[in-house]
């Protein structure tokens, strides 16, 4: 495994094209970085033992373009972390949860990623996640509650925001946010305007892009 710790500032650190297969415990950890600019792109981490990859106390980190598959636990776990980009990654068949983001983790950036055939929920919000922006992610054939592929269980659930490409399951089993009472004029299975996780009866505004 690969665990990386700092408690200073870093200026322009980057992991590229690591390969971590079959790790005995946390495939790749991350601990301690302050308004680093560090950047992980193109890790592969297969079949850990424990969770695939752990990011603690980062600060505007940039992990991106990586995969992360067949884990025993969680494949990703996001905690106390701020303005974290989290984009073009490829999240599948861990034994739970895809992406965790958990703690006091807030304004980061979570898109264009692909997290399928995991045992639990393909992505979860937990605990308070204020800013984070969730967008153009593609969430399929995952195993949550009643099917569902994207849980907010934080604090403030107005606090994530989020828009109509997210949580796109091909085979339409539904997502978190079903059943919903407004429109689908594409039935593609998503409602066409925003809305509160856990109440289709209240509505909150899209956040663009």
């Amino acid at each position: 495994r690969v665990l990386f710790r700092s408690g200073s500032d870093l200026i322009d650190v980057s992991f590229d094209n690591i390969t971590i297969t079959t790790p005995e415990g946390e495939g790749f950890i991350i601990e301690g970085t302050d308004n680093s600019g560090l950047e992980v792109n193109a890790l592969v981490v297969a079949e850990p033992q424990v969770l695939g990859v752990s990011i603690q106390n980062a600060e505007k980190l940039q992990f991106s373009n990586s995969t992360v598959w067949g884990g025993e636990e969680e494949g990703v776990y996001i905690n106390d972390s701020e303005k974290i980009k989290f984009f073009g990654n490829v999240i599948y068949n861990n034994k739970k949860v895809g992406v965790i983001i958990d703690g006091k983790s807030h304004d980061g950036y979570v898109y264009g990623n692909t997290i399928y055939g995991n045992e639990d929920y393909g992505i979860t919000f937990d605990n308070s996640v204020e800013g984070t922006k969730l967008y153009s992610n593609v969430v399929y054939n995952n195993e949550g509650y009643n099917d569902s592929q994207i849980q907010d269980d934080s604090d403030d659930q107005d606090g994530i925001k989020t828009y109509n490409s997210n949580a796109v399951d091909p085979y339409k089993k539904g997502n978190y946010y079903a059943p919903f009472l407004g429109k689908d004029i594409d039935n593609n299975g998503i409602e066409d305007i925003g809305y509160l996780p856990d109440d289709a009866d209240e509505h909150y505004d899209i956040y663009c892009f």
